[in-house]
């Protein structure tokens, strides 16, 4: 699916969970950048050991995660579908098991995500 979807035309499903139970907590899917296709980054540490492992040595020093994808924008609006399969990709290099977005914003080069759990 790489369907847009625009601030007045989401529905209320379409903007809270998708089907990996990522949580959409933005009231809207507008952003500061212009149109094009942009690497997802976020800044967290590795939860591998964290979460399976229950070491917490080594393991809290942030770092920087990158998607392999890229997530759209048009006319000033994120796609969710990249940005969900872009998340996705990021997780599953860092094991986060936050699954809330809470915001992004574009620094003029990636789209930066912050997710809580």
């Amino acid at each position: 699916m790489n369907k847009l979807l625009f601030d007045e035309g989401m529905e209320e499903m379409d903007r809270h969970i998708d089907k990996f139970y990522i949580s959409y907590e933005l009231e809207s899917n507008s952003i500061h950048a212009p149109d094009g296709e942009y690497l997802l980054k976020d800044i967290t540490c590795d939860w591998t050991a964290i979460n399976l492992y229950n070491k917490t040595d080594g393991g809290s020093q942030l770092k920087d995660w990158f998607s392999k994808s890229k997530v759209i924008v048009r006319s000033g609006l994120i796609d969710l579908s990249t940005l969900f399969k872009c998340y996705r990709e990021i997780q599953s290099q860092h094991n986060y098991h936050g699954r809330f977005i809470e915001r992004y914003d574009f620094d003029g080069t990636y789209i930066v995500i912050q997710v809580g759990s």
